[in-house]
């Protein structure tokens, strides 16, 4: 393999583990966005239950 292809090849391997890492961090962020997103629902429902408390 010549010095060009070898180099191409480093720069594909480097692109590609980045890649990897970026979906492995986006996966995560997701992940606690979900969590987020499920105690707000949560939250928001107690405070509507709250509300009928204090409506009734």
């Amino acid at each position: 393999m010549d010095q060009s292809a070898r180099v191409g090849r480093e720069q594909s391997d480097v692109a590609l583990q980045a890649l990897a890492e970026m979906k492995a961090v986006a996966t995560a962020r997701y992940a606690i966005v979900q969590r987020i997103m499920q105690r707000l629902d949560k939250k928001q429902r107690i405070a509507g239950q709250l509300q009928q408390l204090l409506v009734n």
